[in-house]
């Protein structure tokens, strides 16, 4: 639509109309918009998007042709608003009368003025647009505080109509968020997404969160959320209309060999796909504000971070460093969301929400874009540390832990090596004896600390990880509250910078003056506290932190960039350890306990011995014997076994463990990691990371055994020597017997099963053999 001389007359009458109202014309030109998009004039979605073509080709006409480099985003902004009030003009008084923009002046002067205040809903709120809603609700809201109670009712019934159509449907979520948010809560929200779906539960979660923070004084001042945007559902379903990918929807019913097999061809076809073309302007106009401001690409599902369901891990999150133009950093991103699309058919989501009874429901995926919070250091950005929290325990190394203090599991850098099992090890605090470390001995300390730092590399304009020395050696002063030198032989905390001799490796992330000299643990644990409190369950939140060094006691500034309902194993029976266990019915004993419970009739062990692993020189013959425990998950459906294997199940490399997901396992009773050699570390616990909640949700137990530590025990020779059954059971891998076993305990041991009794205050665990006749 062009601006023909012939219709400027009535632009010109307008214009000089809303002149008349200098400081109503904003909620003038709000109410217009309202009423075209109410009327279907124009969508708001072609509306923005022409918009943002209008702003750009202005740009060109004044000159401006690297926005990046020639004009500051508040310019822009300023930009974008004044083409949106002309084209808001234009488009009222060339299609609607003059009597609507009386009537609309009206009714903002009689709020104004405070006359005839009764405001009556002579509609169904179910049933009323948003944009109804949302400006009702408003005013509602603005009444003084006798009026305002008369309409508690009318204003609560519209809070909970528009979160149940912006953010949430789920009546866990609605209960709890009725309570915090409000209007102009969700109006800011309404002005950050794209499209007209729900935002999922990954977004929610974050929303309510802020909220909840931001009611406690005390936390106000020392938390805070990242910039965020969010894609509603309805984009996802229109980006595989658009590109012919409505196919895959039935992908859920099919057979786990079938999806698995099929997922690579459904990854390329998402990544050819294209966004629709009104959410390709808005992104582009999105990037042109931020600059070159890194992003986070992050799921957020319908059915994600509700209670009992976490869906931790499920999907693809994506960096987007953002360092080209912005045409270059608009590709990288839509190639992120549709990178996060097609996760939503990868054999570890579908064969989860099969697992946990949510197969049948229509799964829809919003999309979180968060800002990513850090600062640079040369080419490389991260924040100082991340990591996440539990505000319940789950795992105690010492009687002395109290479980309901809560749990850190902190990195240096992007929080991904907290909640991911890599070849690293993150620190871990218990809050309650945040001095109390799982391992004590100096050896120990240095083993079982951070050695690479992941970060995005803004040359390069990728996720990287780096080692820890290359990176943090220079002398960046926050580096001393996070590090400790070594000495050789002893752990020095840094006063100041480096010594100049300090040799290769001398820098150990040990997080200590953290801990013992700023405010970070008692206000993480309180956060923890109140948090649980208002979502009146345990949570787990993941957060990114900035140390500032420049006062005299360094300061912690702490970013919540996600909350959820904590999975828990909440039947947690106290088991009674037997007094006496006769020898040759002993399997293993281990210290080192998650938590209470006994698992009971356990038929099958299926058993990879752990030095014919190792010896494994090969790695694609190490990922084959996980793709073959994957396949033994299957044919033991309906079966009670236990794996037993070494070191770190789930680890992202398969040198230190099976490189097995959620898919592979979730049929299983319990996890069990074998250890060999004190202080090797190959098996550090995987407790809190997404891997863990996976076992936690699916009633799987984990357990740790380290044969050759104190307490330690493990009769391998027990399950060698009996009849391996794995080509009985998957004929197609019977070339595997020499690295995979599969006994039947009943058939060797006189009809006895496998009991694991699990005793976390005696910080013990056995495995023996019973008779349960």
């Amino acid at each position: 639509m062009s601006f023909e001389s012939g219709r400027l007359s009535k632009i010109v009458s307008l214009y000089l109309k809303i002149r008349q109202y200098p400081t109503l014309r904003h909620n003038i030109r709000t109410r217009m918009r309202e009423e075209l998009f109410q009327r279907r004039v124009v969508s708001s979605e072609r509306f923005e998007a022409e918009v943002l073509e209008r702003a750009i080709a202005s740009q060109k006409v004044e000159g401006v042709y690297d926005p990046a480099v020639e004009e500051a985003p508040d310019q822009w902004q300023e930009r974008y608003a004044s083409v949106q009030d002309h084209l808001t003009e234009f488009y009222f008084a060339y299609n609607l009368p003059p009597d609507v923009f009386d009537r609309i002046v009206d009714e903002l002067l009689k709020d104004r003025t405070g006359s005839e205040r009764d405001i009556r809903l002579a509609y169904n709120p179910e049933m009323a647009p948003l944009h109804v809603l949302l400006r009702d609700g408003e005013r509602i809201e603005g009444l003084p505080e006798l009026e305002r109670q008369k309409m508690a009712h009318h204003l609560q019934e519209i809070i909970v109509v528009i979160i149940k159509t912006v953010i949430s449907d789920r009546l866990e979520f609605v209960g709890v968020a009725k309570q915090w948010m409000t209007v102009r809560d969700l109006r800011r929200i309404q002005n950050r997404r794209f499209g007209t779906g729900k935002i999922g539960g990954k977004a929610a979660g974050i929303v309510l969160a802020w909220k909840i923070l931001q009611s406690e004084p005390s936390l106000r001042e020392h938390f805070r959320m990242p910039e965020s945007y969010f894609i509603g559902t309805d984009v996802f379903h229109a980006f595989k209309k658009d590109n012919g990918l409505l196919h895959v929807m039935n992908q859920k019913y099919k057979s786990a060999s079938e999806i698995r097999a099929e997922f690579p061809q459904i990854q390329k076809d998402f990544a050819a796909g294209t966004l629709p073309d009104y959410i390709n302007k808005m992104l582009a106009n999105l990037l042109h504000g931020l600059g070159k401001t890194p992003l986070v690409v992050r799921s957020s599902s319908l059915l994600e971070d509700s209670l009992g369901t976490s869906f931790a891990g499920k999907y693809d999150s994506v960096f987007c460093p953002n360092q080209g133009s912005v045409d270059e950093n608009l590709e990288r991103l839509t190639s992120a969301i549709s990178q996060v699309y097609a996760s939503v058919y990868s054999a570890d989501a579908l064969i989860y929400r099969r697992r946990m009874g949510l197969l049948d429901y229509d799964e829809r995926m919003a999309i979180l874009l968060q800002v990513v919070e850090g600062e640079r250091h040369d080419n490389f950005y991260h924040p100082h540390f991340s990591g996440v929290a539990f505000s319940r325990n789950p795992y105690k190394w010492t009687s002395r832990i109290q479980r309901e203090d809560g749990l850190l599991r902190m990195v240096c850098g992007l929080g991904t090596r907290a909640v991911d099992r890599t070849d690293d090890f993150p620190r871990m605090v218990a809050l309650s004896h945040p001095d109390l470390r799982p391992e004590v001995t100096v050896s120990r300390i240095k083993h079982y600390s951070q050695r690479n730092i992941d970060m995005l590399n803004l040359h390069t304009n990728k996720l990287e990880s780096q080692p820890v020395d290359e990176v943090l050696s220079k002398n960046l002063p926050w580096v001393r509250m996070l590090a400790s030198q070594d000495k050789g032989g002893y752990l020095v905390n840094l006063l100041g910078v480096m010594d100049d001799d300090a040799t290769p490796g001398a820098l150990v992330l040990t997080f200590d003056q953290l801990l013992e000299k700023t405010q970070f643990v008692p206000r993480m644990k309180y956060m923890l506290q109140h948090l649980s409190k208002h979502y009146h369950t345990p949570v787990d939140v993941e957060f990114t932190a900035h140390i500032d060094t420049q006062m005299s006691v360094p300061e912690v500034s702490i970013c919540v960039v996600q909350c959820r309902p904590q999975s828990l194993r909440l039947d947690e029976a106290k088991a009674k350890m037997p007094v006496e266990i006769p020898a040759e019915d002993m399997l293993f004993s281990t210290r080192g306990v998650v938590t209470d419970g006994c698992v009971e009739h356990i038929a099958f062990v299926v058993y990879v011995p752990v030095r014919q692993y190792e010896a494994l020189g090969d790695r694609s013959q190490k990922l084959s014997i996980a793709r073959v425990i994957g396949r033994l998950n299957q044919a033991l459906e309906g079966e009670r076994f236990v794996l037993i294997g070494p070191n770190r199940w789930g680890s992202n490399n398969p040198d230190l463990g099976l490189k097995v997901t959620y898919a592979d396992v979730y049929n299983t009773k319990m996890l069990i990691e074998v250890s060999y050699g004190v202080g090797t570390g190959k098996s550090e616990p995987s407790y809190g990371t997404h891997f863990f909640q996976d076992l936690v949700e699916a009633d799987i137990s984990p357990l740790v055994i380290y044969p050759d530590e104190s307490g330690g025990l493990f009769r391998e020779e027990m399950i060698v020597a009996a009849p391996n059954m794995l080509a009985q059971i998957s004929p197609s891998d019977s070339g595997y017997a020499d690295h995979v076993r599969v006994v039947k305990l009943p058939a060797v041991s006189g009809s006895k099963n496998l009991t694991v009794i699990m005793d976390a205050e005696a910080d013990e665990s056995v495995g023996i053999l019973v008779d349960h006749k």
